[in-house]
């Protein structure tokens, strides 16, 4: 029987580690098998037809939000094509939905929670042995040069967030910090550009200040991604992140809200005062990236309290922002709760909130007008002198400011550089803000950088 594994990512920079764990695992238990990597983005028949030039008889996907419409179609076509062709997923789409056994025919079977031990068992139908920790090294053949290579020193998450498919994870495990040290030093030798960590609050990790300190020292050329918790930072590891080179260390937190009665809600226990101060530390120091997040569509959050958090967080000038809206998944606290909170959302994938008690459908489209203009003009990292500029020379709101600059957007193509600075520019004057010869000269700056060959309009 020839098995074949298939991951299909977001974008084609990225990595499929489960498949990549799983296909580890079964390596080592001497099941032969092969992988198969593809992106959303690719065009359909080509991987349609990659995958049946490999003839398997057995394929099995691990399956996501952003490609579980993909993958249902790839599986209905490919028992049309293969009729005796044996189908199975896993992963935390079709894992975690309530139904599986009826939601998806197209499947001959649907595996739940950790996939390594329940992918041998069921094409074996032997026990497996060993769990997190203790499995091999997900990578024993590194992804094409110019991926990022996920990883994870830990699995489960000590939080129990309504909204997450992490807080069903009720085990938290680490991984022995001799263990990580050397699996990151195959990625540090073999020049991988970024490592993400997958951890869900990575700084609760015993050994978090251990794992800095070795990517610090021997890092090379790789830059770390980590997700964390910033009212968890000491000064002790402050003192060790400043000397990080410039680009080591990337920190990504998720805030999700400012407002208390929210976050008592989901039962996110944020000491909001303290991350602020911690973030405004890291930023300080200015070797480090940090992103921030913000859902938007959480329960008891108006548009005037999400609107005040947003300018709040913003203010802090972090080098991205996401304003993100609330995804109703399989499987959490916050789905049994649709009828309670008045949330409305597609039962499409990913089942984006349309609608709550507390924010309205306009709600709902003016958020995603200003998230287009954040995304369009501060995300994106187009403007950095300009903005700089705008928002010490004029006393404006920054919720508004990318409202406005959103709506700009609006029924427009893609615009190339020069337009869109341009466009910037004609915005700046209609708005009638200050010194808008100097602002000009600020945009000149950001375009150069982009553009050094180029005149800006």
């Amino acid at each position: 029987m020839k098995i074949l594994l298939v991951g299909i990512n977001a974008k084609y920079t990225h990595t499929a580690l489960a498949v990549y764990s799983i296909s580890a695992y079964l390596t080592k238990k001497g099941v032969a098998h092969e992988v198969a990597e593809y992106s959303v983005n690719d065009p359909y028949e080509k991987v349609f037809y990659d995958i049946l030039s490999k003839q398997p008889d057995i394929i099995g996907f691990s399956t996501y939000l952003w490609n579980i419409s993909a993958v249902r179609r790839l599986a209905q076509d490919l028992k049309l094509a293969r009729p005796r062709l044996r189908i199975f997923y896993g992963g935390p789409e079709a894992g975690y939905h309530e139904d599986k056994d009826s939601q998806y025919p197209e499947a001959d079977f649907v595996i739940a929670g950790e996939g390594e031990g329940a992918v041998y068992r069921y094409l074996t139908g032997k026990e497996p042995d060993g769990e997190f920790p203790n499995l091999p090294f997900s990578y024993e053949t590194l992804p094409s040069v110019g991926k990022t290579v996920y990883y994870e020193s830990s699995r489960g998450c000590p939080y129990r967030c309504s909204y997450c498919i992490s807080s069903l994870e009720k085990n938290l495990r680490f991984k022995p910090f001799e263990q990580v040290k050397e699996e990151l030093s195959v990625f540090i030798r073999a020049g991988v550009k970024k490592v993400k960590f997958i951890d869900r609050t990575f700084n609760v990790n015993p050994d978090a200040y251990e794992i800095w300190n070795f990517v610090i020292e021997e890092g090379r050329d790789t830059g770390f991604h980590f997700e964390i918790k910033p009212e968890l930072f000491s000064k002790k590891d402050f003192t060790l992140l400043k000397t990080a080179p410039r680009g080591r260390i990337q920190f990504e937190a998720g805030l999700q809200s400012l407002n208390e009665t929210t976050l008592t809600a989901i039962h996110r226990q944020n000491n909001t005062e303290k991350a602020f101060a911690n973030l405004k530390e890291i930023l300080s120091m200015g070797n480090i990236h940090l992103h921030l997040d913000l859902i938007a569509g959480l329960p008891y959050e108006d548009k005037h309290s999400f609107v005040e958090g947003f300018n709040r967080v913003y203010a802090l000038s972090p080098h991205l922002l996401q304003l993100g809206f609330l995804k109703v998944l399989n499987g959490t606290e916050i789905k049994e709760k649709t009828k309670e909170y008045g949330l409305v959302y597609s039962p499409h994938p990913p089942y984006q909130v349309i609608c709550t008690n507390w924010l309205s459908v306009e709600d709902m489209m003016e958020l995603k007008v200003a998230e287009d203009g954040l995304d369009t003009f501060s995300n994106k990292g187009f403007f950095p002198t300009a903005l700089s500029f705008l928002w010490e020379k004029n006393p404006l709101s920054y919720y508004d400011t990318f409202l406005s600059l959103g709506n700009l957007l609006k029924h427009r193509p893609p615009l190339s550089h020069p337009a869109l600075f341009r466009l910037f520019y004609e915005w700046y004057l209609e708005q009638g803000l200050k010194n808008p010869e100097a602002f000009l000269e600020k945009l000149q700056m950001d375009f150069q950088k982009k553009n050094p060959h180029k005149p800006m309009f």
